[in-house]
């Protein structure tokens, strides 16, 4: 009996070995070399095509909301920049002690001035070279790469002053300016905002603001200033 138990044993292994040798060697067998057809190529490179057209786009599209934000973030600082400096009546290069301020024009609308009031008409008076010891224009701020200023709107210190007949309004009824001149009076706090509404007269004051950036798909992002000198991004 051991002994036939042995054989049985040793034939079932032979067999378990013999069908294992013989898959082996048809899978080796196997003709594995026939490679893609050109059908199969040409939806494995439109899928790749695809997946990384709508990678790269939502890549420019993040880089370009993240450097709007920035934007608006350092138009707010620039503003506050000119604010300090008339706070702690900053020297200028010339000597003087000069009320501070920023300078936004749409003629010019990827950049902003800082200037100092050399002259004391409460407004920037352009000169060149800018940052020269007799120039108001104390520094020219590029926005960043694809953003730029897209509109200029406030509404009027003087409520009874109406809109601008042929300038079309803004949102909710804000009249339009070519320019905004963001002044801070040394020692205050306070600001004044003069622009050019469309009716020849570059003194008027605007009792809020707001500035608007844009990029290149339309994004935009809103600084708005008011007369207590308070900002906010939206």
């Amino acid at each position: 009996m051991p002994f036939f138990g042995k054989q049985d044993e040793f034939v079932s292994k032979r067999k378990f070995f013999i069908a294992v040798f013989s898959i082996g060697h048809r899978l080796k067998t196997k003709d594995f070399t026939r490679g893609f057809s050109l059908v199969e190529m040409v939806v494995v490179v439109a899928i790749v095509v695809i997946i990384s057209t709508v990678t790269i786009l939502s890549y420019v599209r993040t880089g370009e909301r993240v450097a709007l934000g920035n934007a608006a973030n350092d138009l707010v600082g620039r503003v506050r920049e000119a604010q300090a400096n008339a706070m702690a009546v900053r020297r200028h290069a010339n000597g003087q002690y000069p009320s501070w301020g920023i300078y936004i024009d749409l003629a010019t609308p990827k950049q902003t001035i800082l200037y100092a009031d050399l002259d004391g008409n409460s407004a920037y008076t352009p000169s060149l070279p800018c940052g020269s010891v007799t120039s108001e224009c104390v520094k020219i701020q590029p926005l960043p790469n694809g953003v730029s200023v897209s509109a200029l709107c406030g509404t009027f210190a003087d409520t009874a002053k109406a809109a601008i007949p042929g300038v079309p309004p803004c949102s909710g009824g804000a009249s339009r300016s070519d320019y905004f001149d963001i002044f801070f009076k040394r020692p205050f706090a306070d600001v004044w905002i003069t622009g050019e509404p469309g009716d020849g007269a570059p003194t008027d004051g605007y009792r809020t603001s707001s500035i608007t950036l844009r990029t290149a798909r339309g994004y935009q992002k809103v600084v708005s200033i008011n007369y207590a000198s308070e900002m906010t991004v939206q």
